[in-house]
């Protein structure tokens, strides 16, 4: 099952597990197990979590390098690239392309 799948099961679920007595838990969380392969405890929780609003926004302070940290990050870039240089042969360059570039990082 996909995760979307999982979702809309999930929230189908969730009422009536929460409507449900003990051995119809029981039942619930039985059949969700078999069905989307998950732990029994993950289901409980999975079952009990309200649905949460925006996932792919990041919590917490923004990430800031200062201008020591930047620069130390591309000594060690610049020395990788050195010791373990890009092998076409081996390697196809169109992976590395949206990496992001260590050295055009901005000091803050």
């Amino acid at each position: 099952m996909t995760r979307g799948s999982i979702q809309e099961y999930r929230e189908a679920m969730r009422e009536r597990y929460l409507r449900a007595g003990k051995k119809d838990k029981g039942r619930i969380l039985d059949e969700f197990v078999n069905v989307a392969g998950y732990h029994r405890k993950s289901v409980i929780r999975l079952l009990h979590r309200r649905n949460q609003g925006n996932p792919g926004r990041r919590r917490g302070r923004p990430r800031r390098y200062g201008c020591y940290i930047v620069e130390a990050l591309k000594v060690v870039w610049e020395a990788i690239l050195i010791l373990f240089p890009l092998q076409t042969t081996n390697v196809d360059i169109k992976k590395f392309q949206g990496l992001p570039d260590i050295l055009s990082i901005t000091i803050v």
